[in-house]
């Protein structure tokens, strides 16, 4: 998704760095979707986020389960400034984990974390303009259990 218009495109190249460097991790979280968490989250110097699943390796039951890459994106143009796990209740009332990633840009994305993978990427689900004049540095959800209300704080 191009973060300034908002229309998805593919970035179907790998992200070109200097040898000179490499992208550092500036945030790593873990989802609170059960016991030890079955996934987390990094943030890079590269404006990506990157999500990690921990299955069976290669999705065969007879093997060990491991972290695995699952997806990753580049999605804000400028500084990424938090990266956010949130739970709410799908149509069925069933608990879904959700990803979300702020940044000096003034955007929001969330992914979908269940449909994201190694070969299709993290997949973007939705982007929003939240701010006009401030740049948002923080993002955390609130959870409501008494409500399907949402809420992100920024």
């Amino acid at each position: 998704m191009d973060a300034n218009t908002g229309q998805y495109k593919k970035y179907s190249q790998p992200l070109k760095i200097s040898e000179n460097s490499s992208p550092q991790i500036l945030s790593l979280i873990v989802g609170n979707d059960g016991v030890g968490g079955k996934y987390f989250a990094t943030m890079d110097s590269n404006q990506c986020v990157c999500l990690f699943k921990k299955d069976y390796l290669q999705g065969d039951t007879t093997k060990p389960i491991e972290w695995q890459f699952h997806g990753k994106r580049r999605t804000h143009e400028i500084e990424i400034t938090s990266i956010g796990f949130g739970e709410s209740l799908d149509e069925n009332e069933q608990t879904k984990l959700r990803l979300f990633s702020i940044g000096r840009d003034r955007r929001i994305f969330e992914y979908d974390v269940y449909a994201s993978s190694q070969q299709k990427g993290l997949e973007v689900m939705t982007m929003f303009k939240i701010e006009k004049e401030a740049h948002p540095t923080a993002c955390i959800w609130y959870p409501k259990v008494d409500t399907k209300e949402d809420l992100l704080l920024t």
